[in-house]
């Protein structure tokens, strides 16, 4: 009896081991058939990059790709904290001189290696630094001012100028030394001693004019000893020329336009054989895309010469 008993349990424990294995092939297939019928996990969206700035979900910007040419690394010439107007108050602006650019940003915290500025002035497009006063400096960006106040009072804006137009005085030099490379040399169209309106005053400068601008120096001598422009035209920003007795006018920067200043330059007291020469050099250049807006003067026929008595 004993011995059939032990074989009872034995047969028992057996069929208790094959069913648990029977349960576990079951649980395993289902598992498996679960596995095929559900879609296969989508990964993780990588965020979306535009150019070198890589773009997150949220919107925010990671720049640790930007400027990845290593233009961030090109030296420092000045910088520091300068004051902008706007909306009639003084704004705090953390400005980073460079040798063909001018970076801002917020404030200084702002400015980190590979962070995007703010803005960027191309000092291929100032024309001018210089000092309004004592507390002012002038930038004369393409036709327009740019006014910077100093981030204290009686804080020396004249370092600031020197960098700015030592920095210009560069970009003239490099120019230079790739047209000399190049074989190309950029020759005047027109040039010579010219009176204009200055503040209620006539004074005499020396102008050169070019295909794309008209620039002056204060004399001749003083254009040919290398020394930087005084001032500058651009001549795709003047929308009127007029000739007048003694000179001309020119309007500079669209007269519609709410953001842009109009400028007029007056050339006048001049001999009649010089504004000649100067409007028919400037007709080249000007005539064409002005059209209708170049308006020239008249002029009275030669007399017919006198009959023989």
């Amino acid at each position: 009896q004993q011995q059939q008993q032990q074989q009872q349990q034995r047969q028992q424990k057996q069929t208790v081991s094959a069913g648990n294995t029977s349960q576990q092939q079951q649980q395993q297939q289902q598992q498996q058939e679960k596995q095929k019928q559900s879609p296969p996990a989508q990964s993780q969206p990588q965020p979306q990059r535009r150019g070198s700035i890589q773009v997150k979900k949220d919107g925010e910007e990671d720049t640790k790709q930007a400027d990845s040419g290593g233009e961030i690394n090109r030296g420092v010439l000045h910088e520091g904290t300068l004051c902008v107007g706007k909306s009639g108050s003084l704004e705090p602006r953390y400005f980073v001189l460079r040798s063909d650019r001018i970076d801002y940003f917020t404030n200084r915290e702002m400015y980190r290696p590979n962070q995007v500025p703010r803005g960027v002035i191309g000092l291929r497009d100032v024309e001018l630094a210089s000092l309004k006063s004592a507390d002012v400096m002038s930038l004369h960006v393409a036709g327009r001012r740019l006014d910077l106040w100093p981030s204290y009072p009686g804080e020396d804006l004249r370092p600031w100028r020197d960098a700015i137009t030592d920095a210009l005085a560069g970009l003239k030099s490099e120019d230079s030394d790739s047209e000399s490379e190049s074989g190309e040399s950029t020759s005047a169209l027109c040039e010579g001693q010219l009176r204009v309106e200055r503040k209620g005053d006539i004074v005499s400068r020396y102008f050169v004019l070019e295909e794309d601008r008209l620039i002056y120096y204060a004399t001749e001598d003083e254009r040919d000893s290398g020394k930087m422009w005084r001032g500058l035209v651009r001549l795709n920003d003047v929308s009127r020329f007029e000739e007048t007795e003694g000179g001309f006018t020119m309007n500079v920067g669209p007269s519609e336009s709410k953001t842009r200043k109009n400028l007029l330059m007056r050339a006048q007291g001049n001999s009649p054989d010089d504004v000649e020469i100067w409007v028919e050099a400037l007709a080249e250049v000007l005539g064409e895309r002005l059209g209708k807006h170049f308006i020239r003067r008249v002029r009275a026929p030669p007399a017919p010469p006198e009959a023989p008595t």
